[in-house]
């Protein structure tokens, strides 16, 4: 028994060093190598921590309106210069709200193929306040590519409106709201964001389920 054990054990070592491999060798390969940041364009902005990156984009810009898509009453009110989203497990977002809150089984779950999803939307009065900020000027079609890919990432009522979550954020100037797709070791939250911006054709890693497969590209 001992020996399967150990067996077990290494054979799950070699899958995370050869995960983690993958992840730093795919992050570094860049998707969209041709792309040429916009000089007069709209300027988005990612935020990234160790683990997790957010992107930031101005509440309105090339004919769309994320204030009518998440009106200022979820978000204490006042209106902002700009929003951010991020994507991933809902118990992971909201049992961790700092790094001290961290669970290994929350983690297991959280990538476990959960299909309970959510995105964390902020309010951000002062982008450059973020952790690990880094800035971009893109066209206004990259840039509705973008949201598109955003949008289409809530889920919605009959109304076609999203779906606010009744848990609260993290502060006055945030909000859950209800997501689509299943997170996993392959579809993490920092490759959600990587997949929107390859889509819309902005230079990030080919995969990126680690937040540096983004950041070293812009």
């Amino acid at each position: 028994m001992l020996r399967a054990l150990r067996r077990t054990l290494g054979g799950l070592a070699l899958l995370i060093v050869g995960y983690v491999a993958a992840a730093v060798g795919l992050g570094l390969v860049p998707a969209n190598r041709d792309f040429v940041p916009a000089a007069a364009g709209i300027e988005i902005a990612v935020s990234a921590s160790l683990f997790h990156a957010d992107v930031i984009l101005p509440i309105a810009a090339a004919g769309v309106d994320w204030a009518a898509w998440c009106p200022p009453e979820a978000f204490g009110g006042a209106p902002a210069s700009h929003i951010a989203f991020g994507w991933g497990d809902r118990d992971f977002y909201l049992e961790t709200r700092t790094l001290a809150d961290l669970r290994p089984l929350v983690a297991l779950k959280a990538v476990s193929f959960s299909t309970d999803t959510v995105l964390h939307v902020a309010y951000v009065d002062d982008p450059s306040r973020r952790l690990e900020l880094r800035r971009v000027r893109v066209t206004p079609e990259t840039y509705r590519r973008l949201a598109d890919y955003i949008r289409g990432s809530f889920r919605t009522d009959t109304g076609g409106r999203p779906i606010k979550r009744p848990e609260p954020g993290y502060g006055t100037r945030d909000a859950f709201y209800d997501a689509v797709g299943v997170y996993s070791p392959l579809q993490t939250c920092n490759e959600w964001l990587a997949a929107g911006l390859r889509g819309a054709g902005i230079r990030t890693g080919w995969w990126a389920p680690l937040s540096f497969g983004i950041t070293a590209h812009l």
